[in-house]
């Protein structure tokens, strides 16, 4: 998480989240890294102030209001 806070309102690649977080961007990080971002979106429901975006075949965006 700290990776997207550090970043917030730009896009931040799916192959450093997985290097940030795993150390290595496999098949396998992937659909980690796809339950990890759902989990924390699940979390930030209840505040409309932050959100997470997918950026097509690039990553992540953490958007604060």
């Amino acid at each position: 998480m700290w990776h997207l806070s550090g970043n917030i309102d730009q896009v931040v690649k799916k192959r450093d989240l997985f290097l940030a977080l795993w150390g290595s961007d496999d098949y396998f990080n992937g659909k980690s890294l796809a339950i990890f971002i759902s989990r924390l979106r699940r979390l930030f429901k209840a505040s409309a102030m932050v959100s997470i975006e997918n950026v097509y075949d690039q990553g992540y965006i953490l958007k604060v209001k």
